[in-house]
């Protein structure tokens, strides 16, 4: 299993900072770790870990990624939309969700008829999908598509958690506070420099809200570290995976941090580079489009 999450900017919070009649250009930001659990019955808690797992994807120039559950199809769920992706005769949003649909469908029904899928228990048996784009016009997109709702996709403007349930819904939680907080912090800063803030914003100097989608990249960052860190499920663990889906394109989104004020100490990477990751199917995975067409 895996913890990942997709949020679609702006949403919630963010829009009483924007305004109503704020065009933002929109971004999604999708995170996951990177722990591969293996089932291993023999073992005593019948599962050991391997934190070199893949587990965000770019399937287009603007479309990225994210899956828990059965690592090897949810490989070949990705692998197989991308393909059927790039020779779409009429990419359109409804049309790639609908063959995103199929695609899975087509895939998870070939794998429970599998030998794979009889050696797992059935409670493992799961596959959960995020998948996120921004068209060149600035409208984001989420979708959400599981295994359990034979990946009928879900959109939401809401934040999407996917994995460990419990974890989910306190990581979704942690994001909804601290959202509030830099929003309220941002209004007040706004009611007490009104007057230069006003000015500067008909200068032209001053963006309709300071949180940005790496803003919101960045914490969604610091919390999937935090659970990461804090040890509480042994089934989410490694460094974060993490990308930006904005008007530009897809952009990984690579995070440090220091405990020293004066950064003497250096800093200690919190993402994983694509040379430290691996897939199970030797299918495509952080890397730029180009880089994959020179494998």
């Amino acid at each position: 299993m895996t913890l990942a999450v997709g949020v679609k900017y702006p949403w919630g919070e963010l829009k009483r900072v924007i305004g109503p009649n704020d065009c933002a250009p929109g971004a999604i930001v999708l995170a996951s770790d990177s722990r591969w659990t293996l089932l291993d019955y023999d073992l005593p808690n019948g599962a050991g870990h391997e934190d070199v797992g893949t587990k965000l994807f770019q399937l287009g120039n603007d479309v990225g990624a994210v899956y828990a559950g059965v690592s090897e199809v949810g490989e070949r769920c990705l692998s197989a939309l991308r393909e059927r992706l790039s020779r779409a005769n009429k990419p359109s949003s409804q049309n790639s969700v609908n063959l995103a649909q199929q695609t899975f469908r087509h895939v998870w029904e070939d794998y429970l008829t599998s030998e794979a899928s009889k050696q797992i228990r059935p409670e493992y048996r799961c596959l959960y999908i995020l998948i996120g784009a921004c068209s060149k016009a600035g409208i984001a997109e989420l979708y959400r598509f599981s295994s359990e709702q034979d990946f009928k996709p879900q959109v939401s403007s809401a934040p999407y958690a996917i994995g460990i349930e419990g974890q989910a819904e306190r990581l979704l939680g942690a994001l909804e506070d601290e959202m509030r907080k830099r929003v309220d912090s941002e209004l007040s800063l706004r009611s007490r420099h009104l007057d230069a803030l006003a000015a500067l914003s008909n200068l032209g100097r001053v963006p309709s809200t300071f949180i940005k989608p790496s803003d919101v990249a960045f914490i969604v960052g610091h919390y999937l570290n935090a659970v990461i860190w804090s040890g509480e499920d042994d089934r989410i663990g490694g460094k974060i995976q993490c990308a930006i889906i904005s008007r530009g394109g897809f952009s990984m989104f690579p995070m440090s941090y220091s405990t020293d004020p004066t950064n003497a100490g250096g800093w200690t990477k919190v993402t994983a580079q694509p040379s430290e990751l691996q897939t199970m199917t030797g299918t495509f995975g952080c890397y730029s489009i180009a880089d994959f067409c020179r494998r």
